[in-house]
C-alpha cells in the first residue's frame, strides 16, 4: 500500500523534482496571477502592469499574499462595466483570496529559514519571468495596431484593434505569457506537459486575431458569429490551464487542508471569471447587432451577407488581362452590366464633376482605364459604406459587381438614395478638374483583336 504523504514537506522530500515547500507556493502564486491578468484586460489603457508584477516582487514573502491582494482591488476598482466589477467584487471572490492566504501562511509556517529564502527566490523568478513573457508577447504583435507605444500600455491599451479583437487579443496575451510562467517555473515536471496544449491553442488563437487580412475576407455576418464565440472559447481554455493545475496538486498528495483551501478558492475564481466571460460575450453580441440595425437605418451600411455572387469571378483590369479589352473576351457581358449599373449610380450631371476627363462613358463590356476609374470612384463610397467592396479601380470583386447591379437595381432604395447622396457630396467638393480625357484608344488597340473602348 503506498503510504500517504501528509504534509508538504513530506510530499517534496520525495518528490525527485522539487524540495521543499518551494514548489507549491507557485501553485498559489499562479492562482492569483490568474484573476489578476484576466481582470486587467477590462481596463482600457491600464500602463501599471509592470509597475504591478514589481511590486508583488518586491514585497516580502509574508506580505506577498496581502500585496497581491492589494493590485487586485486597485484594478477591479477600475473597471467600468459595473457588472463585471460586480463579479470581480463579489463574496465569492473575496472569499477566494482570503482562503488563498490561509493555505499561503499554512504552508509558511510549517516551512525553515532555508526553505522560505528558497521560496522568495523563487517567486521573484516567477515575477520576473512574467515581466519577459508579456514583453515578448507584445513585441510579437504587429506594431501597427499601437496608437501608443510606451511599454506599460503594451496590450492593454483602448481601441486599437478593429472588430472588439483588442480585448480579446490583451486576454490572450495575458495568459499565454501566465502559462508560459508555469512551464518555465513548474511545481512539477508532469504539469509541463499537460499545460503545452493550452498554450498552442491560445497562440494560433491569438495568430487569428491578428490576422486582418482573414476577417476582412469574412463576410459580414461571419466576423459577428466568430466574435460572439471567442470569449467563451478563451475561458474554456482559461479553465483548463486550471482544472490542470488542481488536479496536479490532488495528485500529489497535498495536506488535506490546504488542498481544501486552494481547491475551493481555484474553483470559486474560475467560475467568476467564466461568468465575466458571458457577460462579455453577451455585451459583444449586443454591441454588434445594434452597430449593425444603426448602419442599416441610417442606409450606411451594405451586408454582402444577402448578395448573390453565385457564378461571379474576380474580373481584372484589361492593362493586366487582355482578354478584358476584347470584343469576344469570356467576361464582357459581366463588365458590360457592371457598367450600366454604374452609370445609373453615377449619372452624367455628377460624372462631370467628379470625373471630368472622361467626355463619353459608353457601356460597352470593355474593361479599360476609364471603367477603372469609375470603379474606384463608386468604389470610395461603397468602401465607406462597407470595407469588403473597396477597390483601387484595377479589380472587381465578385462581391463588388454584385453590389453595384444590386443597388443601380433599385431593390436596396434607401442604400441607393445614401451611395448618390454620397456620391453627389464627393462631386460638390470636388469641382472641375483641370486635366483633359486622354480616351482609351490606345488601351484597346494594344489588345490583340481587340476594340476601341468607346467609354
Amino acid at each position: 500500500m503506498q503510504q500517504k504523504v501528509k504534509n508538504f514537506s513530506d510530499f517534496f522530500r520525495i518528490n525527485e523534482a522539487e524540495e521543499g515547500p518551494t514548489a507549491i507556493f507557485p501553485s498559489i502564486f499562479f492562482i492569483y496571477f490568474d484573476l489578476y491578468m484576466n481582470a486587467v484586460p477590462y481596463i482600457g489603457g491600464y500602463k501599471d502592469t509592470i509597475k504591478d508584477i514589481k511590486s508583488e516582487q518586491q514585497a516580502n514573502l509574508e506580505e506577498k499574499p496581502t500585496a497581491f491582494e492589494s493590485i487586485i482591488n486597485k484594478v477591479v476598482d477600475q473597471i467600468g462595466n459595473e457588472e463585471i466589477k460586480g463579479e470581480l467584487k463579489s463574496a465569492a471572490i473575496t472569499d477566494s483570496l482570503k482562503s488563498l492566504k490561509e493555505a499561503f501562511d499554512s504552508i509558511l509556517g510549517k516551512s525553515s529559514d532555508e526553505e522560505k529564502k528558497e521560496a522568495q527566490d523563487k517567486l521573484s523568478d516567477i515575477c520576473f519571468d512574467q515581466i519577459d513573457n508579456l514583453v515578448n508577447a507584445v513585441k510579437s504583435i504587429k506594431e501597427s495596431y499601437f496608437f501608443n507605444e510606451e511599454f506599460d500600455s503594451f496590450i492593454f491599451e483602448k481601441n486599437t484593434f478593429k472588430d472588439e479583437r483588442s480585448s480579446f487579443l490583451s486576454k490572450i496575451v495575458a495568459n499565454i505569457s501566465a502559462i508560459t510562467s508555469i512551464i518555465n517555473n513548474p511545481p512539477t515536471d508532469r504539469i509541463k506537459g499537460k499545460l503545452q496544449p493550452f498554450l498552442d491553442k491560445l497562440t494560433n488563437l491569438k495568430k487569428e486575431l491578428e490576422d486582418d487580412a482573414k476577417w476582412e475576407g469574412m463576410k459580414r455576418r461571419e466576423r459577428k458569429e466568430r466574435l460572439e464565440q471567442i470569449p467563451m472559447e478563451i475561458q474554456d481554455l482559461i479553465n483548463g490551464v486550471s482544472d490542470a493545475n488542481q488536479k496536479e496538486l490532488e495528485s500529489a498528495g497535498v495536506e488535506k487542508k490546504v488542498l481544501g483551501l486552494v481547491n475551493t478558492a481555484s474553483t470559486s475564481i474560475k467560475e467568476t471569471l467564466t461568468k465575466v466571460s458571458e457577460i462579455e460575450k453577451v455585451r459583444i453580441e449586443e454591441e454588434t447587432a445594434k452597430a449593425e440595425k444603426e448602419k442599416t437605418e441610417k442606409g450606411e451600411a451594405i451586408s454582402t451577407d444577402k448578395l448573390d455572387t453565385k457564378g461571379l469571378v474576380e474580373i481584372t483590369t484589361g492593362k493586366k488581362k487582355v482578354q478584358n479589352l476584347q470584343k469576344k473576351g469570356p467576361n464582357r457581358e459581366q463588365i458590360k452590366k457592371v457598367q450600366e449599373a454604374m452609370v445609373k449610380l453615377l449619372p452624367k450631371d455628377v460624372m462631370s464633376k467628379v470625373l471630368p476627363e472622361i467626355k463619353d462613358f459608353k457601356v460597352d463590356g470593355l474593361y479599360g482605364g476609364n471603367t477603372e476609374k469609375m470603379i474606384a470612384q463608386i468604389s470610395k463610397v461603397l468602401g465607406m459604406l462597407n470595407p469588403d467592396l473597396k477597390s483601387d479601380g484595377g479589380t472587381m470583386s465578385p462581391l463588388f459587381q454584385a453590389a453595384v447591379i444590386k443597388l443601380a437595381e433599385g431593390d436596396m432604395q434607401k442604400l441607393q438614395d445614401s451611395v448618390k447622396s454620397k456620391i453627389a457630396e464627393y462631386a460638390k467638393k470636388a469641382g472641375p478638374k483641370k486635366e483633359e480625357a486622354k480616351g482609351e484608344e490606345k488601351d484597346a488597340e494594344s489588345a490583340e483583336g481587340g476594340s476601341k473602348e468607346g467609354e
